[in-house]
């Protein structure tokens, strides 16, 4: 038996149910260049991580189905072409995150 996710390929990471503190202990060490998250979602951004919220529907509608990857590809470019990226360093350009 290879675990509960088989398909997943070495050094994937899956965390659930993570507070505050431990996500960003997590982002800090990881230094994502972006995340998709649930409930955590602004923590991210306020790391200056472009994030989207997976378990919501309210802002452009599902993420299943084929209608659901379009949604998901085009949340993913609105949070990575965000104008408000203009006021910070993106970490993707900086590099890190502190």
């Amino acid at each position: 038996m290879k675990g509960l996710f088989p398909e997943i390929k070495d050094g994937t990471i899956v965390v659930d149910d993570l507070n505050h503190h431990e996500t960003e202990a997590l982002v800090k060490a990881l230094k994502p260049a972006s995340s998709v998250q649930g409930s955590r979602t602004s923590l991210g951004q306020k790391l200056g991580i472009p994030s989207r919220q997976i378990h919501s529907y309210d802002y452009s509608g599902r993420y299943t189905g084929f209608s659901g990857v379009l949604n998901f590809a085009r949340d993913i470019d609105m949070a990575l072409h965000s104008p408000t990226w203009k006021f910070i360093r993106p970490p993707w350009k900086a590099g890190v995150v502190d």
